[in-house]
């Protein structure tokens, strides 16, 4: 709750600029004054720090577990944001079904892939805290089980 925000300063607003075309063009598209595409904009960037924050509220829910489950730190474990090496679990977990690009997928399942060729028991999960509908998706398999 620490970390949630409610407003953005100037300073930290200016840290990533916004395209002065791209801000004019959605003035004039929303029928706005610029104070108010900025205000707009402002939002939308809280909004999206909240929502990272939630997604580490996610991962870090594994920590209380036990039983081995543990968070890596950024990049100390390939792709996985939750483990078990105890139990040769990993996980890539997803807050939301639309935040993975092609490019982080193909990236996340050439992580499972050497996982599991690294670690004969391994099973690799990429689960979605909030997804659109039930699917059961085989990503990469354990080099064991049949093709």
């Amino acid at each position: 709750m620490e970390k949630y925000r409610y407003h953005i300063d100037l300073a930290e607003f200016n840290k990533n600029p916004i395209d002065p075309i791209k801000l004019t063009f959605d003035s004039k598209v929303c029928n706005q004054i610029i104070q108010q595409t900025i205000e707009a904009e402002c939002i939308r960037r809280i909004g999206k720090t909240n929502t990272n924050h939630i997604g580490c509220f996610h991962q870090n829910m594994f920590k209380l577990a036990g039983n081995g489950w543990e968070v890596p730190k950024n990049g100390a474990d390939g792709a996985f944001y939750v483990a078990s090496h105890k139990k040769h679990i990993f996980c890539e977990l997803k807050n939301k079904r639309n935040t993975m690009n092609s490019a982080s997928s193909q990236k996340t399942y050439i992580e499972m892939q050497s996982k599991i060729l690294e670690d004969d028991k391994a099973v690799c999960y990429e689960a979605e805290a909030i997804a659109a509908k039930y699917k059961d998706i085989p990503r990469a398999k354990n080099k064991w089980e049949e093709k």
